[in-house]
C-alpha cells in the first residue's frame, strides 16, 4: 500500500474517530478485551508495560507504568486529558519504536497486526521482543477476546 492511501484511508479515519471517544471513558466498554485487561492486572505492581497501538490507552492500569504508543496523534491528545493513572504517552511508529532494548515487563499488541503487511508484521512483533528482557508470550484470538 502506498504511503498516500494508508495516510488517507488508515492515519487519517483514526483521527477522525478519535473525536467520537467517550468522554467518560469506562474500563468496562465491550471494546475491552477481558482477557488482555486481566493480562495487564496481573502484572507485578511497578511493572512496565507498552500498549503499541494504545489508541485510547484503554488497558491502563493504575498499579502499572503503561507507556501507550500510537501513530494517532488526536487520540493521544484525548487520552492525555482524560489521564489518572501512571501512564505515558508517545507518538510513534510500531515498527521503529523509540524505546531502549529490555525496557518492558510486558507488552501489548492490541488490533494492530492486521494493519500490517507480512514483513511489517515480523517487525512489529520483534520490537516487541526486543523490548522484553527473558519472556515473550504471544496470544492471538478472533473470537474470544
Amino acid at each position: 500500500m502506498s504511503q498516500e492511501l494508508e495516510n488517507e484511508y488508515v492515519h487519517s479515519v483514526y483521527s477522525r474517530l478519535a473525536t467520537y471517544q467517550n468522554k467518560d471513558y469506562r474500563r468496562s466498554s465491550p471494546r475491552v478485551w477481558p482477557k488482555v485487561l486481566k493480562f495487564v492486572e496481573q502484572q507485578s505492581p511497578g511493572s512496565i508495560v507498552v500498549d503499541v497501538g494504545c489508541g485510547e490507552a484503554k488497558y491502563a492500569c493504575p498499579s502499572v507504568l503503561m507507556i501507550g504508543i500510537d501513530t494517532c496523534a488526536d487520540a493521544l491528545i484525548r487520552r492525555n486529558r482524560q489521564s489518572a493513572s501512571a501512564l505515558d504517552l508517545m507518538l510513534a511508529d510500531a515498527l521503529a519504536l523509540p524505546l531502549r532494548d529490555n525496557i518492558a515487563d510486558a507488552v501489548l499488541n492490541v488490533s494492530v497486526l492486521h494493519h500490517f503487511s507480512t514483513a511489517k508484521r515480523r517487525k512489529t512483533v520483534m520490537e516487541g521482543y526486543r523490548m522484553t528482557p527473558s519472556a515473550f508470550t504471544v496470544e492471538y484470538s478472533d473470537d474470544d477476546k
